[in-house]
């Protein structure tokens, strides 16, 4: 957190944690200032960054698969799997129509594709800027210079969060720091994609339509949606979303959070190390782990990978288009905002409301 200084004033910040449903609310005051200056009582934490992204996100919901493919078409000659001007619509679709399966098998994946693309793009944006944070009070530490008890809260929270339990190491502020900053990285939107089709059957599955779950992520029992085909004796849910855009969020920070996926993380930080970006079939070898098929799941996603050119996401930026083009479609939903699950809370933990 930068400290607010100014040669003309002496401020002090006081810092007020509240705790209300499981949640901390922080707020920031300043001290009174002479009368020709005007300073703002409350001071925003450089982490409601995450939520002021730009461009803001569209939350739309289409009646049908046809109402969603006319979102994202542009080419009158047919809908492409991915962009080709690498541009992306700055929407967050709540679900999946329920017509879905009924696309012709290209024209679903095409659209499957166009939907979560924005969501994993922003959820990667995100988390960099989470990163941009973290690396800035990194920086201020090894300097020895101070930080203030937001910055602890802060660093508390995203270490609850991101940090396997039992892991956070509370108390110890570079401690936790530096194994934040370990965990905590984007994910190839190429990989996210593949895994996604997978799981969820390019979005027409029970648990995709029904749960927004789109990685069969599971839950324990009286939390989720129950398998129609669960084994005999086994207790399993499975886990239900408020939107597409939480599943997503919840997915990438199981990657970043499970011990089960150090491997992939590991990979990550080697790539990186490397001065490049990971791919997505690079680090799809760390998903062992992630089903009971083992090496064959990780064949099934990077064929999914290779097959679709996923990886064409890794060699171009993407790059967001005007909001303006997605406000004039009826689609849109009035009045609501686009849930992120776990990163509502950090909202709600450096001053803002999700």
């Amino acid at each position: 957190m930068t400290r607010h200084a100014s040669l003309l004033l002496k401020m002090a910040l006081a810092l007020a944690v509240g705790v209300a449903g499981g949640s901390v609310g922080l707020s920031y005051w300043m001290m009174p200032a002479p009368a020709a200056v005007v300073v703002p009582e409350r001071q925003p934490h450089p982490l409601t960054a995450l939520f002021d992204l730009d461009p803001p996100l569209v939350l739309v919901q289409p009646a049908s698969s046809q109402g969603l493919e006319n979102l994202f078409r542009r080419d009158p000659e047919g809908l492409h799997l991915l962009p080709p001007d690498q541009s992306l619509l700055p929407v967050s679709v709540v679900r999946f129509p329920s017509d879905l399966a009924e696309l012709p098998n290209e024209l679903r994946k095409a659209v499957f594709i166009r939907t979560l693309l924005p969501l994993v793009v922003r959820e990667n944006e995100r988390i960099e800027t989470a990163r941009g944070w973290l690396l800035d009070l990194q920086s201020r530490l090894r300097r020895g210079l101070g930080t203030d008890e937001g910055d602890q809260a802060v660093v508390a929270m995203l270490a609850d969060e991101v940090l396997p339990e039992g892991a956070s190491q509370r108390g110890i502020l570079a401690v936790q720091v530096d194994a934040l900053l370990a965990h905590l990285g984007p994910i190839p939107p190429s990989l996210v994609l593949a895994q996604a089709a997978l799981e969820s059957g390019w979005g027409t599955s029970r648990f995709a339509q029904q749960a927004n779950n789109l990685f069969g992520v599971w839950v324990k029992a009286g939390y989720g949606l129950t398998p129609l085909e669960r084994v005999e004796g086994a207790t399993h849910e499975v886990a239900y979303y408020p939107s597409l855009a939480a599943s997503v969020a919840s997915y990438m920070r199981n990657l970043n959070r499970h011990p089960s996926y150090e491997p992939l993380r590991r990979l990550r930080r080697d790539i990186e190390a490397q001065g490049r970006l990971p791919k997505g079939v690079e680090l799809a070898q760390g998903l062992e782990h992630y089903s009971a098929r083992g090496p064959q799941y990780i064949d099934e996603i990077e064929s999914i990978i290779v097959r679709n050119r996923l990886d064409r996401l890794y060699q171009q930026p993407l790059r967001w288009r005007a909001p303006e083009e997605v406000r004039a479609n009826t689609v849109q939903v009035d009045g609501q905002k686009a849930r992120w699950g776990w990163w509502d809370r950090l909202l709600a933990a450096v001053g803002g409301s999700p």
